[in-house]
């Protein structure tokens, strides 16, 4: 047993070990010197050992890497040198017959290495369109169809190959194919092995390439292999390609670059100073773990710049040399054995003299933790004999004034808790009163009412049911810690006796006492539902007004059977009084604030309200760029309907008139009535663009105008009355609400003196806007039903090679007083006002005409048409019909016309819109998405419309060469296109640096003023001409 000391702790140097550390550290220290020096020795041989290991490892790992590669260059030469490829190469059935003999031969070879999911023969010639290729899909083989193959000429491995003699073979960059596979929640790594196809003159006419999926040669690298080891497999310029951490493997693919030559600067040598192999050791990873590892190059191309990759191994030093760790066991081992004997001999000695002591100590000990005296008789009549005697005089005294010391505790101890009860009941108490003072919402002050409590009585979930008006029912329960199931049975309960412990203290106004609910017959029908929210007992207590109406109920449930202390009871009590004083608080603020801020005929708003909502919006006018608008409606000849029917139909149309206008507004936006006929509506969260904000203002100003005008129903009598409104828009300018309300006042007597039902705006310059529109409404009117004033300008579309292939369609208004107005300015109009139906037909119809035209002469009978179709015309029912009899009448061939969609109107009504997209398909009639990517654009919708096209807004490619979002943006578009087969058109092009950038990502058609703005038929003509 330890030695302790006064104050039970052990004491840190007893007299036995004294003795035993003075005997045994001589021997201990010898033992431990010889030890260490034969650990150095041999731990530095075992490193060497280890390090040369990594070295033949990686290089036994790289020769499968290799093997790999050099199969599939061997299977690109046997396949481009075979005669079925150069019978391949035709128009005649014998070409026909071979590629489909050749795509055997493909599958074959598909089927024999799992790890190749593509094989392709590619012609030289029509821009390197793909002639045979066959697929591995979800573990299918699938032959690819002729009107599926695609143009490859702008991708490496095909121009690049081309360019190779016979029997070389080019090998792609590690990258990694998005399109396919997973690897690291990346995509599937991929190498692409090609070889030429040679004729007999020697020329390059095709080539076969093969796609190697490395993710199974990854898999066989990380085989077999224990844990301790971390590999690393990178390409020739150092990007991993393998790495422990998934985050810097493929980094480069990401746009972030992680490099082994800043990890291993060994590893530099390799990359940069062509030799084979090198050993690193150095700390690793978070923990600094010292590491040993071996990294060795693995060339596998010299026909396209010596494609080499470097596998790398590194392993904790420890474990490497866990053979060093055996022999140091064992000598400690021999030092420990030696060592301890000499102590055990040691402490027998230092036993004798010291085992009295300990048992005084151990009686101490044991009373201090037992307060048990122990009676010591062993001890002779010595100095150890007289301290036995006095340890057990002692014990016993200190025993007598502790227990006396426990009973007073006790007392204590109940006093405080008793204390705490009341003090923990005041502090809930007053919490919720100043719940009320802060005017809190009533909804929250019950929460806290039966949250406080349970926290007061921690067994316990607590409930606060609400009675209707009528007094019968249950119509809010405010219990966050019952289940939703419970609280929702519990609303619209009828009160009575039986009705479960809360609707019979309800109906009684007593407190219910429920200590067992499956004994009791209050709960005979609620019994399952209570057993379902595991509750075993309810108390109840009705919730009663100074009135001695019943409010509702206060509940306690337990999830075992209870009953109630008497302090419990008076808890629940107290709980309730405390309850029904905040219900009647909140109820008579709330019928306070009804009077002094709505209206009692309407219910809306008053002025009072009003006013404050509208300095609140004026305050926020100098931080806020969203515009506000304020309407002011006063009915037109309402004192006519008073005079004729009485006041009491004119309240009842007042009525009406507030539910139509709230009907036209949102929530967030605030109708009010000011009194007799007028009434006020603010709009927030307007367009931050004035124009804009006029424009949505007038909408929502139309659109009460309308309702406002139609007829109403009062009682036996129908009746027509129009508003006049007037409208201005806030700004930080107004200094108070009174200068809106002028403002707004102003235009509605405008509106009032143009002869009512009419809408004004305030702003002067916005008042021109809306004369302006106005202008431009009645002049485009006139100007469609002449067909005189409108023309269509051309402007072309070219592919990569220069060649003209169609026109994008794009209207012009030639008026005789302000020539020629931009489609800016009336196309949104002409959308509003359904002038852009009659519009449209009218471009269709000379587009189709122009189509008809052109088809007629060799030099443009191959171009296609884009015509733009706003969502007014896509939503009339008879849109297909009305562009195949367009069509029909002009007798041109379908797959010439390409209609414009934008993505708005794609999801306006998307199973419409695509019925009839797939209609017109059927037909022929090509399908083009404008400005792709400025939408909700999404490959759910794209996978199931009938598109053709896709065009990459002109906002993407202003900053193409200069802002990488854009750039990012433009290949992701491309590259869902291609995944989708569409085809890609670029508008807007301006530079040549924005072309190339866009034939680099694979973009091969374009738009744009680099080539030639929008023409005028002859000018176009004229155009297609020179190119």
């Amino acid at each position: 047993m330890a030695a302790v000391s006064s104050n039970n702790q052990p004491v840190k140097f007893g007299i036995a070990i004294k003795l035993t550390i003075l005997l045994s550290l001589f021997g201990i220290l010898a033992s431990a010197s010889t030890g260490y020096f034969t650990f150095n020795a041999t731990r530095d041989i075992l490193s060497d050992k280890a390090t040369q290991g990594m070295i033949d490892a990686t290089k036994l790992l790289g020769r499968r890497f290799y093997s790999m590669a050099n199969e599939a260059a061997n299977q690109t030469r046997v396949l481009a040198n075979t005669k079925l490829v150069d019978d391949s190469f035709g128009h005649d059935n014998a070409s026909v017959i071979a590629r489909e003999s050749l795509s055997d031969n493909f599958k074959s070879l598909l089927s024999v290495y799992p790890e190749y999911f593509q094989v392709r023969l590619i012609g030289a010639q029509e821009y390197g369109r793909e002639m045979v290729r066959v697929d591995r899909d979800d573990g299918q083989l699938v032959v690819i169809p002729q009107p599926h193959l695609q143009e490859k000429q702008h991708y490496p491995y095909v121009y690049k190959t081309l360019k190779l003699n016979k029997g070389e073979v080019f090998f792609s960059k590690i990258f990694i194919n998005h399109e396919r596979g997973a690897h690291a929640g990346l995509g599937q790594p991929t190498l692409q092995v090609a070889s030429p196809v040679i004729d007999d003159k020697g020329k390059a006419i095709g080539v076969i390439v093969i796609n190697v999926d490395l993710n199974l040669m990854f898999s066989i690298l990380k085989s077999d292999m224990s844990e301790e080891y971390q590999l690393y497999l990178t390409n020739e310029t150092g990007d991993f390609l393998i790495h422990p951490n998934r985050l810097e493997t493929f980094g480069f693919d990401r746009g972030r670059q992680f490099l082994v030559q800043d990890t291993f600067e060994p590893v530099d040598q390799i990359i940069n100073s062509g030799v084979q192999a090198v050993t690193i050791r150095q700390t690793l990873g978070f923990d600094n773990i010292e590491s040993i590892g071996g990294f060795t190059s693995i060339p596998f191309s010299q026909s396209t710049g010596n494609r080499f990759v470097i596998i790398g191994l590194t392993v904790p030093i420890d474990f490497a040399l866990s053979e060093t760790n055996i022999l140091t066991e064992t000598g400690l081992r021999v030092v420990l054995g030696l060592s301890f004997l000499g102590i055990i001999i040691s402490l027998i000695v230092a036993r004798i003299f010291v085992r009295p002591l300990k048992n005084l100590v151990a009686v101490v000990r044991r009373f201090s933790e037992t307060n048990q005296v122990t009676r010591l008789s062993n001890y002779k009549q010595d100095e150890l004999g007289l301290l036995a005697n006095s340890i057990v005089s002692m014990q016993e005294g200190i025993l007598t004034h502790l227990t006396s010391l426990n009973d007073q505790n006790t007392q204590l101890n109940h006093e405080i808790h008793e204390r705490e009860k009341i003090e923990a009941y005041d502090k809930f108490h007053t919490h919720t009163l100043e719940l009320l003072a802060q005017n809190k919402n009533l909804d929250d002050i019950l929460e806290s009412i039966v949250l406080g409590i349970e926290g007061l009585k921690e067994k316990f979930i607590c409930s606060i049911l609400l009675i209707d008006k009528s007094g019968k029912k249950f119509i809010k329960v405010i219990a966050p810690n019952l289940p939703d199931f419970y609280n929702e049975a519990l609303e619209g309960v009828e009160i009575g006796i039986g009705v479960g412990s809360c609707g019979t203290a309800a109906f009684t106004k007593e407190l219910v006492i429920v200590e067992d609910i499956q004994t009791h017959p209050f709960w005979s029908n609620y019994k399952a539902l209570a057993t379902q929210a595991n509750l075993a007992s309810c108390w109840s207590q009705p919730i009663i007004s100074s009135s001695g109406l019943t409010l509702g109920t206060f509940a306690m449930y337990c999830r075992e059977v209870a009953t109630p202390s008497a302090d419990d009871i008076e808890l629940i009590k107290r709980t309730a009084r405390l309850t029904s004083v905040s219900i009647e608080r909140k109820y008579a603020e709330d019928e306070v604030n009804n009077l002094a801020f709505f209206d009692s005929l309407t219910l809306l708003p008053n002025r009072r309200l009003l006013l404050d909502r509208l300095n609140q919006e004026l305050a926020a006018r100098v931080h806020s760029k969203k515009q506000a608008a304020l309407l002011f409606i006063d009915l037109d000849k309402f004192k006519a309907l008073n005079d004729s029917l009485g006041h009491d139909m004119g309240d009842l149309l007042l009525q009406q008139v507030a539910s139509r206008i709230k009907a036209c507004v949102r929530e967030s936006d605030t109708v009010s009535r000011l009194g007799g006929d007028e009434f006020v509506v603010m709009l927030k969260g307007l367009s931050e663009q004035a124009i804009v904000a006029v424009s949505e203002a007038e909408v929502v100003g139309k659109k009460i105008l309308h309702s406002l005008s139609e007829t109403y129903q009062l009682a036996s009598h129908q009746y027509l009355i129009t508003p006049s409104i007037g409208v201005t828009l806030l700004s930080a300018d107004h200094q108070n609400a009174d200068e809106v309300f002028k403002q707004a006042d102003i235009a509605m007597y405008q509106s009032k003196k143009s002869g009512g039902c009419a809408l004004f705006f305030y702003d002067p310059d916005m008042q021109a806007h809306l004369i302006s529109r106005i202008r431009i409404e009645t002049e485009l009117r006139e100007a469609i039903s002449k067909g005189k004033q409108f023309e269509l300008y051309y402007q072309p579309q070219i592919n990569s090679l220069g060649i003209v292939t169609g026109a994008e369609a794009l209207i012009r208004w030639n008026t005789a007083d302000r020539g020629i107005v931009s489609p800016l300015e009336f196309i949104a109009i002409a959308e509003e006002s359904g002038l852009i139906l009659p519009l449209g037909d009218w471009v269709l119809e000379t587009a189709c005409q122009q189509l008809a035209t052109w088809a007629l002469e060799p030099k443009s009978a191959h171009l296609t048409l884009a015509v733009n179709i706003s969502a007014r015309q896509m939503g009339i029912p008879a849109f297909v019909e009305n562009v195949l009899t367009i069509v029909s009448q002009a007798n041109i061939n379908p797959e010439k016309l390409k209609l414009e969609l934008t993505e708005s109107i794609l999801l306006e009504n998307m199973e419409d819109t695509i019925t009839k997209m797939t209609a017109l398909k059927a037909r022929g009639i090509k399908f083009s998405i404008d400005d792709f990517g400025t939408g909700y654009s999404s490959l759910q919708y794209l996978k199931r419309l009938p598109l053709d096209q896709l065009k990459i807004d002109q906002s993407f490619i202003q900053d193409i060469e200069n802002d990488p979002n854009d750039r990012a943006i433009v290949r992701t578009i491309i590259a869902m296109a291609n995944s989708l087969n569409l085809e890609v058109i670029a508008e807007g092009v301006e530079t040549e640096k924005q072309k190339e950038l866009l034939t680099n990502k694979g973009c091969l058609n374009y738009q744009g003023y680099l080539f030639s703005k929008p023409l005028p038929l002859k000018m176009f003509n004229q155009y297609l001409t020179k190119h």
